[in-house]
């Protein structure tokens, strides 16, 4: 549903621009400039020398200066748009603050609040001189006004300089910093330094600086609240019990997740028993898009382990609540290149209509050099593809000046400046000339430490594709095959089944039907698949894989593998065990089998029980069952999900007792049991 509404709105912005292009219906300034001159809010409003200020208000297409206190006029300065001015702190602001002024040829606005001046103190480290430090382990910087530290320098394994910046940085207020240590940093003893936007620098110790191994720090959320609530009157109120609290620490962050946000908006946080306003929340609360949070005070903790946390407010609708902490994950363990799918909706750009927004939701975990590469094809002779932003519609330029054209796709790396407002905003992409197949983020991951068995599955192909006839085909490049282990699997998922249905795998040059891949073909409801023989890696790694056929329609392609991390473990879970493989119709409701006790001897809580089926009927309806009672398990039963060729239930940890001494039973009706999984969480 959503892709459909993505859609509607991408047509009916085409037809805007084209209906109404004498008026500029697009332009986000269109009609503001009647609102006057104003000066709305500023961020942020404590500032340093060098530091980037951005200004909303109204009328600002006239601007020619904004006067800073101590009378510091600036005329250097860059109109986003009617309502939003983004400038630099100058030097000389007055020390004792005061107001903030825009002038136009014939107004004049002064900012309501009063911009302060700020000024960095360190005051001390978590480390000290000669201490050890691993990569991936944190560093935190103690003081005053430490906000304005926008950069810490290190040293890379050549010497030469390492900038961590300050979108990488975890900040506890204005009174501490924590610095992760990047892979990329000299192993070895040396002094780091501390930037600040105003151009001062403090020394950091001399540390020893050492490879990974012990383990690392990881903010990690933990949900403590998911039960949606609406609070459209004083008398709405949620308790978060005493028990979510039992590992809570000083700093840690009550994170409320929010819609339906209305005039009356005023959240609160509050006691349990007294129902009084908690002040030390109250006082460092901060609004978001979409959410409210605070930090936990010292003297907070206590109280929160005995009696919990009370809301209430009005004007919005808790969707949830996340405790987000810092913790230490022992092991070891590696970095690794993660590619994740951001948009998968093929899109024309035909005229400078056509765009696409991509949203704030997928660069959540965005990173300083991640790439954002936008696969391409149909690439005509007037080609000019446009990074922009969102809101403005304006061209961005500092991802347009490092763009990249290659063949198949043009790329560009995420700068750190960016990335605030990608998580708030997203990325629009306009241009002409070409169609954009999908765009994928790439970025550099850590994988925890310990050593594990993970099941894989990777998008090889996603674009649906006809077979109609034998002229249809399609390469899956080598590119996608640099991981393949044997025994990996390849699956087909296809749909429109005809009469004359006949996949083939083929080898990509000589188009040759590839025998090792036909001969253990097996055909499934919904897809089919065949193994990889370890004697076709090197081939498919050199030239990829190429389909024909007749008879369907290929919607994506999967290689599924069993792949081990690494990370100073020599052993882990497996990966999925096959505990039922018995064909099995359910045509009437005395069909049942019973999966017995042995299979479940190494079962643990969150483990997935995974049905594969087929002949799915009108009257579907499959149950997991005890074994002796018949009786619906019910735990299983509320958190079954149905998904295209299987359904499936996580382990309850009151389940595993009975699994481990009865087993588990199926019954139902309308399906054919193929085999049945046990997935290690």
């Amino acid at each position: 549903m959503k892709k459909i509404f993505k859609l509607f709105g991408a047509f009916l912005i085409a037809a805007l621009m084209g209906a109404f292009s004498a008026c500029n219906i697009l332009d986000p300034n269109h009609g503001l400039e009647d609102l006057g001159l104003g000066i709305k809010v500023f961020f942020p409003t404590k500032v340093v020398t060098g530091q980037p200020m951005t200004i909303n208000g109204s009328g600002f297409l006239g601007a020619r200066e904004i006067v800073f206190p101590g009378n510091v006029k600036v005329t250097d300065f860059e109109i986003v748009s009617n309502d939003m001015i983004r400038v630099t702190a100058p030097a000389g602001i007055a020390a004792e603050g005061g107001k903030l002024v825009i002038n136009t040829a014939d107004q004049t606005a002064e900012s309501r609040l009063d911009l302060t001046l700020g000024s960095t103190q360190v005051s001390g480290f978590s480390k000290q001189e000669g201490e050890e430090i691993a990569v991936g382990e944190q560093l935190t910087i103690y003081g005053q006004d430490l906000e304005f530290i926008n950069k810490i320098e290190l040293l890379d394994a050549d010497n030469n300089p390492l900038y961590v910046d300050e979108i990488n940085f975890y900040r506890k207020g204005s009174s501490e910093v924590i610095v992760t240590i990047p892979k990329q940093v000299l192993i070895g003893t040396f002094a780091g330094k501390i930037h600040t936007y105003d151009g001062r620098e403090f020394s950091i110790p001399e540390l020893m600086y050492t490879a990974a191994g012990g383990g690392h720090w990881e903010t990690t959320e933990t949900t403590i609240w998911d039960q949606e609530t609406a609070f459209a009157d004083w008398s709405a109120t949620i308790v978060i019990g005493p028990e979510k609290f039992a590992d809570v620490k000083e700093g840690d962050i009550i994170r409320v997740y929010i819609k339906d946000k209305g005039d009356d908006y005023n959240p609160i946080f509050k006691h349990v028993d007294s129902w009084g306003d908690w002040n030390e929340f109250q006082a460092n609360k901060t609004d978001e898009d979409g959410y409210f949070e605070a930090p936990v005070p010292a003297d907070a903790i206590p109280e929160l382990q005995t009696s919990g946390l009370r809301f209430q407010g009005i004007g919005f609708t808790i969707v949830k609540v996340g405790l987000i902490q810092e913790t230490w994950v022992d092991g070891g363990g590696h970095w690794e290149t993660q590619k994740s799918v951001i948009w998968d909706q093929e899109t024309a750009f035909a005229d400078w209509s056509a765009t696409i927004v991509i949203g704030p939701e997928q660069f959540a975990d965005v990173v300083e050099g991640g790439i954002i590469r936008v696969y391409i094809k149909d690439k005509g002779d007037d080609y000019n593809p446009i990074f922009k932003h969102v809101d403005s519609w304006g061209d961005w330029n500092e991802f347009q000046a490092n763009k990249t054209d290659e063949d198949g796709y043009f790329e560009a790396p995420v700068p750190a400046d960016a990335i605030p407002e990608l998580q708030t905003s997203g990325l629009r992409f306009q241009g002409i000339g070409f169609t954009i197949v999908k765009v994928e983020l790439i970025q550099d991951v850590w994988v925890d430490g310990g050593g594990h068995w993970e099941s894989q599955k990777i998008v090889l192909w996603d674009q649906e594709t006809a077979f109609a006839d034998w002229s249809a085909t399609i390469v899956i490049g080598p590119e996608q095959f640099a991981n393949v282990v044997e025994g990996g699997i390849i699956r087909v998922y296809i749909k429109d089944k005809g009469d004359d249905y006949n996949p083939i795998f083929k080898h990509v040059d000589s188009w040759g039907d590839w025998n090792e891949f036909q001969a253990n073909k097996v055909d499934e409801d919904g897809y089919f698949e065949a193994p990889v023989p370890a004697e076709a890696i090197e081939e498919l790694q050199t030239s990829g894989l190429r389909f024909q056929g007749i008879g369907f329609t290929i919607t994506k392609v999967e290689l599924l593998q069993d792949v081990w991390v690494d990370g100073g473990g020599t052993g882990g879970d497996t990966g999925p065990v096959a505990i039922w493989d018995q064909e099995t119709v359910f045509g009437d409701w005395s069909a049942t089998i019973v999966i017995g006790p042995e299979k479940f001897t190494d079962v643990k809580n969150g483990d997935v029980i995974r049905v594969y089926i087929k002949d799915k009927g009108d009257d579907y309806n499959p149950i997991y069952k005890h074994v002796d009672s018949w009786g619906d398990w019910n735990e299983f039963q509320a958190n079954k999900v149905d998904e295209d060729g299987y359904f499936e239930a996580p382990v309850p940890a009151e389940a595993i007792e009975e699994l481990q001494t009865s087993g588990l039973r199926f019954q139902g009706i309308g399906f054919t049991i193929t085999k049945v999984e046990l997935i290690p969480a």
